[in-house]
């Protein structure tokens, strides 16, 4: 990402003088105007008289990268680096124009020296985020993991994005290693004995770890066992008087309640035992004199929402007189969801709610909203018109009124999907609808949180929004059609409710990049698996326990496997449908909506597509990209995600 031009005078005090200033501060002004051509001259101006003046060569930068000239861009940065090896922005927009040439690796380097020197600057971090996106560490590096650590400490950031790359990076660490080697011998049963005897103690100050278990979900079958073994050790301390593991509970209670707080936003997926079953149950008997003991409420926090039990709400409210790990987690466990329940109350219904189909999948996510979301990328808004053509240069595009963009969110669920609409683009007028009250009220929350005004919350079938008297500019509607009776209808809903010429963003599944998904969804149901909570745990540990070449075994890599709500939207959905690309652009056909091209979170797909198709210029030939994913059927894992325009 680009920084802002400055103008800095600290090249000019060394002897550039007042006209070289007064220059400088004139190619900023052009440039803050969007006038990209007279920076670039401005700035050269500037150089000539100072070459040594390294804010000028970072501007030209940033000037010639939005001109399209990220070769003579890369060169500007890296004149301004020679000059001032520290300058933190100049090795962040750096990153970004390496990244674009596809040099990850030079990239990254600049992107870490950038975060390091200045560790709470949120462009800094995001530029980084989006390199650690694909990124897996084979050796251990202090500025890594100090860079890693200052990203999870940065609000407005998905922190999910850069957890694998945590994790490649905890592996590489001798006492995390040796526990998930314990982990996995005698059911954990080692690992119990070296943390009764207090041989990991490392593993508890681990800042990494614990920034992990906070922010994010953890991926990984190998770090599941050792965090589950770890919450049975912790169960087994909480009702054995600590006879089992002496101090494990009050030595460290800031890892034990991040656990407990990661637990939580799992949804509680980790697999239980019988015997922990009892033994929570004794513990949970001890309320509520339980609550006057820190350690054991964050124990019976690892099971079970705090906000469940009698007492918790009245304990929330002591929370800044509580030792500070647990007044956290109650605000988490507690504070929050309770929150939820209120807001649910008020929340707008916009239509009534279908039958069947409908009922059924708003049954779901009542009981299951998802995603629960931590956090998300908010960026700088821009003109949608200037996203647009960002996105499809082919497109021509031109917004028919001034004062604001009217959006539509199609099945918003938890608000994750509102949020980024309405940060991404400029003077955004956001209408966001799911049929769930319950997902609607989390992201009325998250909203209020990140202080976004610009989205109207409410209630509604998308099948029943026809009645709706106004039109939008863009209708957003991703992994959400395939969840209806009949998505050509609800597409078709949508469609009419488009302005002449407005855009549409729509998400379907892929049949090619579900087969795994598809083939665990039919072993399950053959298995009698249901969508009981305890259930679905049992069926994650069935496909765990698959011979790794079994057709199921591959949805362990999927994210959503690693929730409770995650896995019963992945594996269980009441209602879900797959397509192929001719099938889509027969629709597109039917709707007669102009198919204006893909939106990928990575690039790289649409680089090696315009390398095996350079007769397409524009990638928007369906049947090309069919025969694309045929010989690449990992392209679309999440999801098509296309744009598409209603004729004027």
């Amino acid at each position: 990402m680009s920084r802002k031009p400055g103008s800095s005078s600290s090249g000019a005090d060394r002897g550039a003088g007042a006209a070289i200033q007064a220059a400088m501060q004139a190619a900023v002004s052009a440039h803050k105007e969007g006038r990209v051509d007279a920076a670039i001259v401005g700035y050269r101006q500037v150089l000539r008289r100072a070459p040594d003046f390294p804010e000028a060569h970072n501007n030209l930068g940033v000037a010639l990268k939005a001109a399209g000239r990220a070769d003579q861009a890369a060169a500007s940065y890296r004149k301004a680096l020679r000059l001032r090896p520290g300058y933190a922005a100049a090795h962040a927009n750096l990153a970004s124009a390496l990244t674009e040439r596809g040099q990850t690796q030079e990239a990254l380097k600049h992107a870490i020296e950038a975060v390091n020197l200045s560790p709470g600057h949120q462009g800094h971090c995001q530029v980084l985020a989006a390199l650690l996106r694909g990124q897996r560490f084979s050796a251990a590096s202090p500025p890594v993991r100090r860079a890693l650590l200052a990203c999870f400490l940065a609000e407005n950031l998905e922190h999910q994005l850069i957890v694998p790359a945590a994790l490649s990076l905890l592996k590489l660490d001798p006492t995390v290693r040796r526990a998930l080697a314990l982990a996995g011998q005698d059911a954990g049963g080692d690992l119990c004995a070296a943390l009764g005897a207090g041989d990991l103690g490392p593993l508890f100050e681990d800042e990494l770890l614990h920034a992990v278990l906070t922010r994010g979900l953890v991926p990984d079958a190998a770090f599941e066992r050792l965090l589950t073994t770890l919450r049975r050790a912790c169960l087994e301390a909480a009702t054995a008087g600590e006879g089992s593991a002496p101090g494990l509970l009050h030595d460290n209670p800031a890892l034990i309640a991040a656990l407990a707080r990661h637990c939580f936003h799992n949804g509680y997926a980790y697999a239980e035992s019988p015997a922990e079953t009892a033994l929570l149950r004794s513990l949970s008997e001890q309320l509520p004199g339980l609550w006057s003991d820190a350690p054991r409420t964050i124990v019976l926090a690892m099971y079970r929402p705090l906000y469940t039990f009698d007492g918790a709400a009245d304990l929330a409210k002591q929370a800044t007189a509580l030792p500070p790990a647990l007044g956290a987690l109650l605000r988490v466990q507690v504070t929050e969801p309770l929150a939820e329940r209120e807001i649910a109350r008020g929340i707008e219904r916009l239509t009534p709610i279908g039958k069947d189909v409908s009922r059924a999948v708003r049954r779901q996510y009542e009981e299951s909203p998802y995603p629960r979301w931590q956090a998300t990328g908010v960026k700088a808004p821009r003109p949608l018109e200037q996203v647009v053509g960002e996105l499809f240069p082919h497109v021509k595009y031109h917004l028919q009124h001034i004062a604001k963009s009217r959006i539509l969110v199609a099945g918003c669920g938890t608000g994750k999907h509102a949020l980024d609409v309405a940060t991404r683009y400029r003077n955004a007028e956001v209408l966001a609808i799911d049929l769930s009250a319950s997902s609607l009220a989390f992201a009325q929350r998250k909203l209020r949180e990140a202080k976004v005004t610009n989205v109207r919350i409410a209630q509604a079938d998308i099948l029943a929004l026809g009645g709706l008297d106004r039109h939008f500019d863009l209708i957003e509607a991703v992994g959400v059609l395939h969840h209806l009776a009949d998505p050509a209808a609800g597409w078709r809903v949508l469609r009419e409710l488009l302005a002449a010429g407005g855009l549409m963003k729509v998400g379907f599944y892929s049949t090619r990049a579900r087969q795994a998904i598809t083939a665990a969804r039919e072993l399950l149901a053959r298995a009698g698996f249901e969508t009981a909570p305890e259930s679905i745990r049992a069926a994650r540990h069935a496909i765990f326990a698959l011979d790794p070449g079994h057709p199921a075994r591959p949805v362990v890599g999927e994210l959503d496997f690693y929730s409770l709500s995650g896995c019963r939207d992945l594996l269980f959905n009441v209602q879900e449908r797959t397509y192929r690309l001719p099938e889509i652009a027969a629709l597109l056909d039917d709707l007669e909506l102009e198919f204006l091209g893909f939106e990928f979170a990575d690039p790289a797909a649409k680089s090696a597509y315009a390398k095996r198709f350079p007769q397409d210029p524009t990638m928007t030939d369906l049947a090309l990209w069919d025969a694309f994913e045929a010989a690449n059927p990992e392209t679309f894992r999440n999801m098509y995600q296309f744009w598409c325009r209603k004729p004027v």
